[in-house]
């Protein structure tokens, strides 16, 4: 049961959120899925962080299982109101408890600069394990500024390099930075660096 804090954060989300548009990295990842791949599609997909669904109702709209997961009840709730499909499973969960299985692309729209830093290593070691060969990964990363340091609470961001490392077990077909403006824990704005990240499982 969720309870009164969990449930006010929720409501100040989805106000916040609302208004967002579809991913259209998303979009670029389906896209490259079924021009380059050989997989059976549509396929498995699980949406980390989902909220209230934008990419998630995109990839049932193409037909895809899906796993939305999400560590805020409130917003699962309103998912599963607002998408009624037999093709949606939804998952009340922080991203290290995630229910991981052979999946065929992975969205973590601004999702993993939020999972705690003691857990990422985890959390990445499960992205790799469950994207099957030539699966596609959707991802966002927060990237250091220069003197920016490394202990802001609830949010992590990483140098280039550690980046790079990241993904050197996959095929990166896209990847674009770009500065936006974000609200910190302390509920202030800061512009932060980020990059979005397409990439593919290889074959072998």
């Amino acid at each position: 049961m969720q309870n009164n804090n969990e449930k006010d954060w929720g409501e100040l989300y989805c106000t916040a959120i609302s208004h967002q548009q579809l991913s259209p990295a998303l979009l670029r990842a389906i896209q490259l899925l079924y021009e380059e791949t050989t997989v059976s599609l549509p396929g498995h997909a699980i949406d980390l962080g989902c909220g209230l669904g934008r990419d998630t109702k995109r990839l049932l709209a193409e037909e895809f299982t899906v796993l939305a997961v999400d560590a805020n009840e409130y917003v699962i709730d309103k998912l599963q109101a607002s998408a009624d499909s037999k093709l949606l499973r939804t998952q009340v969960a922080s991203f290290e408890n995630t229910d991981w299985s052979p999946t065929t692309l992975i969205n973590a729209a601004l999702a993993l600069p939020y999972c705690p830093r003691e857990h990422f290593a985890f959390v990445w070691s499960q992205i790799l394990a469950s994207l099957i060969p030539q699966g596609v990964l959707v991802a966002d990363f927060f990237l250091l500024l220069p003197g920016q340091s490394r202990d802001e609470p609830m949010v992590q961001s990483f140098s280039k390099e550690e980046v790079t490392n990241f993904l050197a077990a996959l095929d990166v077909a896209f990847y674009q930075e770009w500065q936006s403006t974000f609200v910190n824990a302390a509920g202030n704005h800061v512009q932060r660096l980020a990059c979005t990240v397409i990439a593919q499982r290889k074959r072998y």
